[in-house]
């Protein structure tokens, strides 16, 4: 007898769409449901309290020691402040200036008592000769003053 092969019919696969839609529609809620949305830049949520805003704190009492330069018919102003101080002369250049400055010294020097942490803050007028912001210049850093700023020229 001979043998007989068995027939096998292969059957093509079919590919069942319901349950791929179903997954898909599961995927898509997940995300709809687990997406955090981007908060708006430039806004800030901070809950600050209501009632301490009147409060001032001491660096807000603090100022600067402010020395400025001002000239006017060949004298030179020196303000501490808005008090005038000292008043240079238009002089011969060889006269050392910065000894005739005691009031500003004396000045500055109870002013640094009174704030040591201060900086001070040399504002010249950019019509003041040069001799005489430097002689402010050394009578400021003889009072042992260590933070010295210029401020910028004022653009008229």
């Amino acid at each position: 007898m001979a043998k007989r092969k068995k027939e096998t019919k292969t059957e093509d696969p079919k590919l069942e769409i319901a349950p791929m839609l179903d997954v898909t529609f599961l995927l898509l809620i997940f995300f709809i449901c687990t997406i955090k949305f981007k908060t708006l830049e430039g806004r800030l949520d901070a809950y600050l309290p209501k009632d301490m805003g009147s409060q001032r704190t001491s660096s807000e009492t603090l100022e600067n020691i402010e020395v400025r330069l001002r000239p006017k018919d060949g004298i030179t102003t020196v303000y501490v402040g808005r008090t005038p101080v000292e008043r240079i002369t238009n002089q011969d250049p060889k006269v050392d200036i910065s000894r005739d400055l005691n009031a500003l010294a004396s000045r500055i020097r109870d002013l640094h008592r009174k704030l040591p942490d201060q900086p001070c803050v040399l504002d010249p007028d950019p019509n003041v000769p040069h001799g005489h912001v430097v002689a402010v210049l050394n009578t400021i850093m003889a009072e042992n003053l260590e933070k010295i700023t210029f401020t910028m020229p004022s653009k008229k």
